[in-house]
């Protein structure tokens, strides 16, 4: 464990990240368990996609806002205080290069993505003045070793594989980042 190994603990828990009741009482039982947060990674998205801008692109907004944009809203205005608190704070989001390049058949997903990049803007100004930082992870896609043995031939440049997320996460938490930074991760592969 990288994580063992620097001497750091981590906790995993699994809760509902669109009930702010819920986030709060993770809150608060980190909180009372380990006395601080560190650092939060919200890894949450999903993608959907038309080829054109159609009644889809209006489902598929109705369907990404929850688990891209609400969960972080939830989980930042509950924790970001307790993580502005720690001497070395962290705020992560796992985003897209293709923000700031919207098709009519992305337009959804890149919406969502876009306002949770503006949401972790807030989140950078709220941590002005304090030792932590919220960082943007932007990544193309995802891609794993599995993947890749399945589709030997396929040209895999530009997909981001976990290891690198975790890695990237890693540095940004042992090392200095700028607060407000976007580190894209699409040359990691």
């Amino acid at each position: 464990d990288p994580l063992a190994a620097q001497g750091l603990l981590a906790r995993t828990t699994c809760i509902n990240l669109t009930d702010l009741d819920s986030v709060d009482e993770t809150h608060r039982s980190i909180v009372e368990e380990f006395g601080r947060i560190d650092v939060l990674v919200h890894v949450v998205g999903g993608y959907h996609g038309t080829s054109t801008l159609e009644r889809a692109s209006a489902e598929d907004w109705a369907s990404l806002h929850p688990p891209i944009v609400t969960t972080l809203a939830n989980l930042t205005a509950t924790m970001a205080p307790a993580v502005r608190d720690s001497t070395q704070g962290r705020v992560f989001i796992l985003s897209s290069t293709a923000v700031g390049t919207p098709t009519a058949g992305s337009i959804a997903y890149v919406a969502a993505k876009t306002a949770a990049e503006a949401w972790i803007g807030g989140v950078a100004d709220y941590f002005e003045g304090s030792s932590a930082a919220a960082v943007v992870l932007a990544i193309k896609a995802l891609v794993t070793d599995d993947m890749i043995a399945a589709e030997p031939d396929r040209d895999w440049s530009g997909m981001t594989r976990a290891d690198d997320i975790a890695a990237a996460v890693l540095d940004a938490c042992l090392g200095p980042v700028r607060n407000g930074a976007r580190i894209d991760l699409s040359a990691a592969t």
